[in-house]
This record gives C-alpha cells, structure tokens and sequence, in this order.
C-alpha cells in the first residue's frame, strides 16, 4: 500500500503541474491504473513464478471471490480486499495530489482515504489502536484546510499591500493545530453522549439495521483479516486408508485446458499422488527422494520409453488452497515452484510419486504443466517381456509378511496360460470388471481378514480404491510391478475446446503397470468407467498396416464416442514437435509488446503535437519546485535554487557557466561581481591548460551579447566541455597527489 499510494502521489503532483488538459490526465491515469496495480498484486506472489502466470492466476482469483461475495459467501482469499484497497489508495493519493497542485482542491481524494481508514479501524481491531488512525488523519486535514486557507489570505494580502509578519505563518498553523486536536476529542466523545441521552429512539433502530445489512455484505470481502486462516488442502497425504464409502459431489475442484486435441485411443487421469507400499488394508507412500522444480527448468527427465506423447495443460482450480499439483502422466515441467517427491531409480530418473506446489495453491489460480503421456499399441507391448530393473523390483513388488495366499492362487488361475506381463494383466483387469460389483458403500472386512481378500471371496463389490488394490496385489503375485494411483478421473469433456471440467465426483484410484521399455502404463478395473481400448496395428488380410483403436467411450455416464484411427506416422510427429505453451499465451505476449511499445510512443507524439501547436512547454522540473516550494511558504535548497537559475539561462550563458563552476571545483570560486573576463582571467591563472578553450568561450560569449554576429554555439559548447574535462582532471590529480603524500612515512 505504501509504494502505490507514494506512486500516486508522486504522478498526481506531476501531473498537476503540466499543462495537459483534463481528459489527457484521465487517459493517462487510467492507463496507468492498469499497469500499477495488477503489477503491486503480482508482487504478493513468488517471484519464481513468470509474470504472465502470476496475471493469469490474480484474474481467476479474483473472479472466484467476486462470485463467492455477489453470492453472500464469506470471501476465503484476501485477494479482493487487497485489490480493493490497492485500487482505493491509488485513486486517493493520484486525485488528492493532482487537485491540490493543479486547483488546491483535494477533497474527492481525501474522502477517499478516510472512508478507507474508517473501514480498515472498523474491520480490523487490532491494527487500529482504537481510532488512532482516523484521529491522525483528521487532523492533518485540519492542518492542510488551514494551510490551503492560509495560503489564500496571503495571496490577497499581498495584492492588497497588507505588509504580514514573519511569525504569522508559524502561530496559524499552531492555531490550526490545536484546534485540530480538540475537534477530533469532541468528535472521539461525542457519539458515547449522543447514545446515553437518547435511547431507543426510532432513528437509531433504524440506523442500526441499515447498518447491520452493509456490515454483512462488507464482512464477506473483509473475512480474510478477522477470520481464521483456511487450511491447506492436501487431497492424499503419506497414507491412504480404503474405508468403506464413497461420497460423491458435484462440486467443482479444477478445470483443465489442453494444449491440442486428445489422440484417439487415449484417456487422461489427473494424478495427485502414488502409493507403492500395502499393509493391511493400508497404502502408504515410502518415497523418500525429493527435488526442486523450478518454473523456468525442465528438470523431471524420463528414460527414452516407447510409444509416449507430450502435451501441455493449463489446469485452473476452483477449490480454496490445494498443494497437490494435479498432472496427467508424468510430469515433465511445470509453471509453479514445486517439490517433487519420488524414488531415484536412475542418476538422472526421478520415479515422482507427487507434485507439491511451494506455496499452496488458491482457488482461481491456474498453472500449466507439460506431461509424457503413454498411449502404447497393444501389438507392441505385448511384446514386452518381464526382466525388470532391480529398482523396480526392490519398491513395486512388495507385499505384506501376511499376504492371503488365496489372492495369489486367484491371481495364477486367472492368468494361467497367458506369457506375457501385458496379457495377464488385461485378464486380470477383465476379470475383476467382469465379477466384482460397483457400490460406494461397502461392508466393512473382520479384523481377521484383509479387506481385499473379503472383497474378492465373500462380498464381491467395492468402489474404485478395490478395484485398483485388488490389480496391484494380485499383478505384485505372479510378479509384475504395479502401484497405486490416486486423484480423479477425466471429467466432463468438450471436444470443441479441449477442455475438462474435473468434480468432486470424479475422485478416483487406478493402477499403474511398469512395463520394460514402455514404462508405467493406466489400467481401469473399475467397472463404473468405460474399459480401455488399446490402440493395435491391423493384421487381418485386409490390412494396410494401420492403427485401430476401436470405440472409445467417454468416462461420464458410459457414453459411447467414437473415435478415429491415428497412424504411426502422426503418433510420431506428435513425439517430434510436442507444443509447450498454449496458444493463447503467445497471443497475449504480442500485445502486451505492442502495449507497452505503443504507450511511450504515443505519448512522445502528443508531446510533439503540443509542441508544434505553439502551446508553453512544461518547464525544468528544478523551476517546478523552487515555484511550489516558495508558494507553500518554503525556503528551496541551495541546489535547487541553482539549477533553477540555470534553466532560464540563454544555451550560450548556459556554456559560459563552465567558468565558475570549474572554478568551485577547484577551490577557488570566483565573487559574482567579476565580468567574465575578469573570470577567464582567473581561471587561466589557477587552471593554465584551460587558456585555450576558456578565451575561445569567452570570445562566443562576447560575440552573441555584444555584436550583431551569432555566436558559434558548437564550438562554445566544445570550448565548455574541454574546461570542465581539465578541471575534473586537475581536480583528481591534486586529490590522487594529496593521498601519496598522506601515505609517505615522512607525512602527516
């Protein structure tokens, strides 16, 4: 707050002083609003975050609390305050600068601050040390209404030729200041009389009642500084019990925005986190390796697996603090500082379990993340055999010391003879879509038993954590590396847009299969979603050689959608030229370019129109104010009073100025009265290098005053810059001989 309301301070009073008209100043102040204030909002945010992602996040923000307080909801995210307030302290302290330079009249301004320090005492206890604020306020009002006030009467005095005494402006400000004060003791009593003489009265009810409906609305954009903070919103921690139920909700929780059209065949899963170690009816997540993400780094590699497209997706949350960071397959880069947690199976490979965003997340905040995504054929990976890296092995294949033998005796009936690691999984997956029914509500396992053996053998239904479990323990058996998966489903799609919108109700748990060379790899035993049908290459007589990736269904409802084929050829150019950016973004980097490359030209042009239509320039801003300065009352600064002087110089007596001033330099100034001669003549005597360039000058100066002939103002321009050179020159070297001698063992 207190660099904007500096900064318009500062633009009011330069704005004042120019002689723009008043639509030019409104332009110029609105654009400058759209500048300032998304950029001090964009200062609150992590300065790792790119400005583009930090804009685009504000914006949802502040679209989700504006919904929540035009609803009656209590506001969770300060963010609308702070705009409100950035916007309130802004457009207080430009327009009070402005008027009361430009007219002496700042009112409109100062209303603004008040009503402003007034809401932050009434909303904010703590920080207003009961009414000091608004008592401070009041009377530096009193006191700049007494100055403006006085001001005024002296002007008129002295057109008048009333002589005023030097004390005057000294006792009317102390006057000014005491009434201030005894005004602001009444007004701190008055209320606390006006309620004990008149009680009940119907004004007062009435009064309070209105009171109490804005007091409601205001609190909902106020909750963030009175409320407590809200919690941080961590979907899946370390551990992960089942339980028993499963609660659907139509609630929002992200949307999703990707980059280019899904490939046929393929389906998103929003994964928050993994799992890799079961233990009675229990997922626990062991990873132990973390890494710093950086916005601007592409530092998640992954081995060279097969058959894998890049895609990247904007996700925007409507949920209030989230430090998941939701990722389809997996992920490669991302837009927000983040740490990731995982195993490192590899010197370069970080197996990442979770994203978690440093800081948290809040609703209305969007980032993008590029993900490598398996889209494998099914004639390919059917190939792949089960000679697993030691890596692998050691985390995906653990199993409890009390495993149910009936899971694995299940688990090698089901598969008996299939060869490979993919086809035991897909009867697997088929078999448990086949027999296990789909209830959210299940009963719950004897103590005595594993809940994933009671589902199996004795009730048979379960929702999707089953379901999932169910696959890995049975795949970790007949050993094939498998983990659990957890976050939500695809969601609603529209296929014009590439978007998804992502609910409460789409949670869900999946497996992932490690295969050699193609790595992980989404399954889907839940019956509920639509089965994965797997891309293959056509090998009937009839064939071209061609990708089938037969119907696919949408998650939701069990819609039917049918899909076309993609060839070898387009998989393989998608892998070439993955896009990493949305198209909107470039779009947005040209004319914020365009922007901010128009804006000083225009305002060059129209300071070169002004110019050319013969209207006063502004003057130097040393003349600005020594002029405001005197006109308050206030003695300038030597150094400003010179430079003032200065610029109403002739550009020839400008150049002449060299002269005395290299003289100061010197430490031999020269009195005001001498003639400029009498100056060169003694600065050829203390400076003698200077003789040439110093008669040269004084000659231009003699010739443009005296004589009908211009003076050669190139060649005094030269002349002065050669004295101050040799001055500063000489100056050094005294300075440089000064120290030697200080530093000789003879010297003092």
């Amino acid at each position: 707050m207190i660099t904007i309301t500096l900064i318009g301070v500062l633009f009011g009073f330069l704005l004042g002083q120019c002689r723009f008209s008043g639509r030019f100043v409104f332009i110029y102040s609105l654009i400058l609003s759209i500048i300032l204030i998304p950029w001090q909002l964009g200062l609150t945010l992590n300065d790792k975050i790119p400005w583009l992602e930090r804009l685009s996040s504000l914006g949802g923000r502040l679209w989700i609390t504006l919904d929540q307080f035009t609803h009656g909801v209590p506001v969770e995210d300060s963010v609308l305050f702070l705009t409100a307030m950035l916007f309130v302290f802004w457009l207080a302290s430009l327009t009070a600068s402005y008027h009361l330079v430009r007219n002496g009249r700042p009112w409109f301004g100062l209303a603004l601050i008040g009503i402003s320090v007034l809401i932050i005492e009434f909303y904010d206890p703590p920080r207003a040390v009961h009414g000091l604020y608004s008592s401070l306020f009041a009377i530096l009002v009193v006191l700049l209404v007494s100055r403006l006030y006085f001001l005024n009467l002296r002007r008129r005095w002295e057109s008048s030729g009333i002589p005023m005494d030097a004390e005057t402006s000294f006792d009317w400000m102390r006057a000014a200041l005491i009434s201030g004060v005894i005004l602001v003791f009444l007004a701190w009593n008055i209320p606390s009389w006006i309620r004990a003489l008149s009680p009940n009265t119907p004004e007062r009810r009435e009064f309070v009642q209105s009171w109490l409906v804005v007091r409601e609305k205001l609190s909902n954009v106020v909750a963030p500084l009175s409320g407590t903070a809200p919690t941080e919103g961590e979907y899946y921690q370390n551990d992960l019990i089942m339980g028993t139920t499963f609660t659907p909700s139509d609630e929002v929780v992200f949307t999703v925005t990707s980059s280019e059209p899904r490939p046929a065949g393929s389906r998103y899963y929003w994964r928050a986190r993994a799992y890799d170690r079961y233990q009675n009816g229990e997922w626990f997540s062991t990873y132990s390796d973390r890494e710093e993400v950086t916005p601007v780094d592409e530092v998640l590699p992954i081995p060279d697996w097969k058959e894998r497209f890049d895609s990247t997706f904007a996700i925007t949350l409507q949920t209030p603090i989230i430090r998941n960071l939701f990722t389809p397959g997996l992920p490669l880069s991302v837009s927000r500082p983040a740490q990731a947690l995982g195993n490192l199976i590899a010197p370069t490979f970080l197996d990442t379990s979770t994203l978690l965003a440093v800081p948290p997340l809040r609703a209305g905040e969007i980032y993008r993340v590029k993900s490598s995504i398996s889209l494998p054929i099914k004639n390919d990976i059917e190939t792949s055999q089960g000679d697993y890296p030691e890596a692998i092995q050691r985390v995906y294949l653990q199993l409890p010391s009390n495993f149910p033998e009936d899971i694995r005796n299940l688990a090698e009936e089901i598969t008996a003879g299939l060869d490979t690691p993919f086809d035991k999984t897909e009867a697997i997956t088929n078999y448990l879509r086949q027999n296990i029914t789909y209830k959210p509500a299940i009963q719950a396992a004897p103590y005595y038993l594993d809940p994933i053996e009671f589902m199996l053998f004795t009730t048979k239904e379960g929702f999707c954590f089953y379901y999932a479990s169910a696959e890995i323990l049975m795949l970790r058996s007949i050993g094939i590396p498998a983990r659990l998966a957890v976050g939500f489903a695809e969601g609603e799609m529209n296929d014009r847009r590439n978007s998804f919108t992502v609910r409460r109700k789409d949670a869900h748990a999946w497996p992932e299969v490690y295969f050699n060379d193609f790595g992980w790899v989404e399954f889907e035993p839940t019956v509920i979603q639509s089965a994965l049908v797997r891309r293959e290459l056509s090998t009937g007589p009839n064939a071209s050689g061609g990708v089938n990736s037969g119907p696919l269904q949408s998650i939701d409802e069990g819609k039917e959608r049918s899909s076309t084929g993609i060839t070898p050829e387009d998989f393989l150019q998608d892998q070439a030229s993955p896009q990493t950016n949305l198209p909107a973004n470039r779009s947005i980097i040209i004319w914020l370019a365009l922007l901010l490359l128009l804006f000083p030209i225009g305002l060059g042009l129209l300071l070169w129109l002004r110019l050319r239509s013969g209207k006063p320039t502004i003057p130097p801003l040393a003349v600005v104010v020594e002029a405001n300065l005197i006109r308050y009352g206030f003695s300038a600064p030597g150094w400003i009073h010179e430079r003032a002087r200065l610029a109403h110089l002739t550009p020839l007596e400008q150049a002449f100025n060299a002269v005395p001033k290299a003289l100061r330099l010197l430490g031999k100034p020269a009195n005001p009265s001498l003639t400029p001669a009498e100056q060169v003549s003694r600065l050829v005597e203390t400076l003698p290098k200077g003789q040439i360039p110093a008669l040269t000058l004084l000659e231009e100066l003699h010739r443009g005053m005296y004589s009908p002939l211009p003076a050669n103002m190139e060649l005094a321009q030269k002349s002065s810059r050669q004295i101050m050179r040799l001055a500063r020159r000489t100056w050094l070297q005294k300075i440089i001989r000064l120290e030697k001698f200080r530093g000789h063992p003879s010297g003092f």
